[in-house]
């Protein structure tokens, strides 16, 4: 999990860890991160957005 003073030390870095985690083992859990939602664009909802574009829907026709 990365949250509390780790969080401003890694504001640039947390959209690429954000973007590894499904690649991992226990994926990557981020917490007290708004200050990405108020920097020049909101990083959360952009990096939301581009997650929804790589679901692949199962076999079963769920997507998750």
């Amino acid at each position: 999990m990365i949250a509390g003073e780790r969080i401003p030390l890694l504001i640039d870095e947390l959209p690429m860890l954000a973007a590894l985690g499904p690649y991992t083992d226990q994926g990557i859990e981020i917490r007290d991160a708004a200050e990405l939602r108020v920097k020049e664009s909101d990083r959360i909802a952009a990096l939301a957005e581009n997650f929804r574009g790589w679901v692949r829907p199962l076999k079963s026709g769920r997507t998750d």
